[in-house]
């Protein structure tokens, strides 16, 4: 056993005692943490990471008498079974097991529904439905995963239980062979300038499983032909300098471009508004929905239709995409299926957008004509937002089929600490006559807009649509 230096995320966040690991038949670049110092390490990160999400969130352990099996048991009452002597992890119901414990059951939004001070907040969830999941299980053995019970103690690699407990916070660990640091899936890599052999025979099987576990099968997405019809689009929007703007108006007619979902995690988007300082609108979508809608709602407003133009919207973060969906509909309506565990949930999320800690008709746009116009550069949370408008019926869809996508984005590491993402198991669905339909496929418009010439020109595009109803 070593301990060794532990930061939180920065150089400057140190943990003060430091994490112990265990190292096998010498190997110095292969860490293995022990069950009961990982769930002493969970306890005290979780809730201080998210106090309002997870305040309520513990973890116990249950040791069996021969030693060979043990249990983590959550506040919530889902576990996950470690059986040293099948080579298997088991979970009673997995996305309870990973999800946040004041939040509801496979939430996307990783918002919590009121402030610290008890307040409504930004997003919160007022309705839902689920299906959960039944016992689950990976076969450790199956990939060579080492797991080492001895001397009472329990231990399974570093990597393995980043994958199964942190993954699901966007979290993991990385090892230099100096010391233990825990951060952002997407914003870390360890640079490995050689491995023993022992680490490099865990890399492939360790990448392996964790594919096959969390990761989805595609659908024939082709990143060559997206990323030209991308080029293709923005070019041509170039050459309408109305079309780049994030609000514009042409007579009753309101334009929101969008072209990612962006939401800050630590932005007070209420003291922010408060002080005229909210985040730049063309780089955050909650920011660009509050002007935007201070714009349409205001006194003696001409307003009368309102396109929401994601025809460049490679998707981006799921809470805002909901939020969108809020602010023109009221309520939104997101159906989700898991594709390891089988867990089916559908969930109906209310948006404060005037910031007034409220959720009323203030809040949307569903009194006006509304429009959402797609291309086939509208792909992930591009897709979701108007496959959700699809399936209410009261927004008009205009343009080409969306470029489809159905996955919440699951960012993973290897064992050497590269950081990458995949397709997760959380697929985005439409609920019908009690079944779950993926949107993989993108959806189809109300009405094709043939020239993508006509996309960009809000003065022509404001005249077609006067010209529909």
């Amino acid at each position: 056993m070593k301990t060794v230096p532990f930061y939180l995320d920065t150089p400057e966040n140190k943990s003060p005692n430091g994490f112990p690991l265990f190292f096998a038949d010498g190997v110095k670049d292969l860490p293995y943490a022990e069950l009961t110092d990982w769930i002493e390490m969970m306890n005290q990160l979780v809730p201080s990471a998210s106090p309002v999400l997870n305040a309520d969130y513990h973890l116990d352990i249950i040791v069996n008498e021969d030693g060979g099996m043990v249990t983590l048991i959550r506040e919530n009452e889902s576990y996950m079974t470690v059986d040293f002597d099948s080579g298997s992890v088991i979970w009673n119901d997995y996305c309870a097991f990973i999800q946040e414990a004041n939040g509801p059951y496979q939430d996307l939004s990783a918002i919590p529904s009121v402030d610290e001070n008890g307040q409504k907040n930004l997003l919160a969830a007022i309705a839902t439905r689920s299906k959960h999941s039944g016992v689950t299980g990976v076969s450790l053995s199956d990939y060579t995963i080492p797991m080492i019970a001895q001397d009472g103690k329990h231990l399974l690699p570093v990597q393995t239980l980043s994958a199964f407990m942190l993954y699901p916070y966007f979290l993991s660990m990385y090892y230099n062979q100096e010391c233990l640091m825990l951060s952002s899936v997407s914003e870390m890599k360890t640079p490995v300038e050689e491995m023993t052999d022992d680490l490099m025979a865990l890399v492939t099987p360790e990448m392996t499983a964790q594919i096959e576990m969390m990761g989805a099968s595609g659908s024939g997405f082709s990143i060559s032909r997206y990323s030209g019809m991308a080029d293709r689009l923005s070019q041509l929007r170039r050459k309408y300098p109305d079309a780049t703007a994030p609000y514009f108006e042409v007579g009753d007619t309101a334009f929101v471009r969008m072209d990612e979902f962006n939401i800050s995690q630590t932005a007070d988007y209420y003291a922010a508004a408060a002080g005229g300082i909210l985040p730049d609108p063309t780089r955050d979508t909650v920011s660009l929905l509050v002007q935007a809608h201070q714009m349409i709602t205001r006194d003696n407003s001409p307003i009368k239709n309102v396109v929401l133009d994601l025809s460049l919207n490679g998707g981006g973060d799921a809470p805002a995409a909901i939020y969108t969906i809020a602010w023109f509909l009221g309520n939104a309506q997101v159906s989700t299926y898991d594709t390891f565990s089988g867990a089916e949930t559908t969930t109906v999320y209310r948006a404060d957008v005037n910031l007034d800690h409220q959720y009323d008709e203030k809040d949307t746009l569903s009194h006006l004509r509304l429009f959402c116009l797609t291309s086939p550069v509208s792909f992930s949370c591009g897709n979701l937002v108007p496959w959700a408008f699809k399936e209410d019926g009261r927004v008009t869809l205009l343009g080409r089929v969306s470029g489809g996508g159905s996955c919440v984005i699951q960012p993973m590491t290897t064992a050497w600490g590269t950081s990458f993402q995949i397709s997760g198991t959380k697929r985005i669905s439409f609920l019908k006559n009690g079944a779950y339909y993926d949107v993989d496929q993108g959806v189809e418009p109300d009405f094709i807009i043939m020239s993508y010439d006509n996309f960009y020109d809000r003065r022509a595009l404001t005249d077609y649509i006067d010209r529909l109803f």
